[in-house]
């Protein structure tokens, strides 16, 4: 949920941590960390790896702090981290941090096989390819959405999307918002929409909005027609065994 709030491309950013679904070299470095701090906490399924963030992470390391309250070990205080945060960052002193060498892990989208005429290595490494500095990109709830953490988004990159309610169709009509935003502060940035052709017939009407008010997105509409003309003709589940 908090991807593309920090810069990707500094050296002190390691990847991004979803538990038991994180690349495992990165898994094991937050695991090995003296302190883990999981600031704006608010999981559910999808975000969370399947609810495995805390695996591995010794409870008296582990600080979360929510809207609600703040856990420190064992201990709770009913408190929301939004009054405690900026008395943290005042009174924290660096100099006092003991230095450590910040991990170097070699970034890669994994292949893995499939007889997909697309597959989703293959998107996400043309995805890796494509996006460039400041775009935004607004994506809706599909398989893609799922591989976001793959990627190294490149500097000023903001990405929109609803990783928690999960609202099928809301990108469509969302990127009609950032377009119209976009333009009037005077930016240049893409705005760029990932969406699967199943989620675009929720809200598709919203198409016209972009004609009429003169606006010119880049979208990328993810075709789910051959696998589930098959699936329905062998009697299966549903589940898509391409990028959605």
């Amino acid at each position: 949920m908090g991807k593309s709030v920090l810069d990707e491309t500094e050296v002190s950013y390691v990847g991004d941590y979803i538990g038991d679904a994180s690349e495992k070299e990165v898994q094991q470095f937050v695991q090995t960390c003296d302190l883990v701090i999981h600031i704006g906490a608010f999981n559910n399924e999808i975000n969370s790896g399947k609810h495995t963030l805390y695996n591995g992470v010794h409870p008296e390391s582990l600080i979360i702090m929510n809207h609600e309250n703040i856990i420190i070990g064992s201990a709770k205080f009913d408190v929301s981290f939004v009054h405690i945060l900026p008395k943290i960052v005042s009174n924290c002193n660096p100099l006092k941090i003991p230095q450590f060498t910040v991990p170097r892990i070699e970034y890669h989208i994994e292949y893995s096989p499939s007889t997909a005429a697309i597959t989703q290595s293959q998107l996400l490494s043309s995805l890796q390819k494509f996006i460039q500095p400041k775009d935004i990109v607004v994506i809706d709830t599909c398989s893609v959405m799922f591989g976001l953490p793959d990627l190294r988004l490149p500097k000023d990159v903001k990405l929109v999307g609803q990783h928690f309610y999960l609202s099928i169709g809301m990108a469509l009509p969302c990127s009609f918002g950032v377009a119209v935003a976009n333009r009037e502060m005077g930016a240049e940035s893409r705005v760029i929409l990932l969406e699967g052709d199943g989620s675009a017939q929720m809200t598709i009407q919203e198409l016209s909005a972009f004609i009429k008010h003169g606006l010119s997105p880049l979208i990328l509409l993810f075709n789910n027609h051959g696998y589930t003309v098959e699936r329905a003709i062998k009697g299966t589940d549903r589940s898509p065994s391409s990028p959605s």
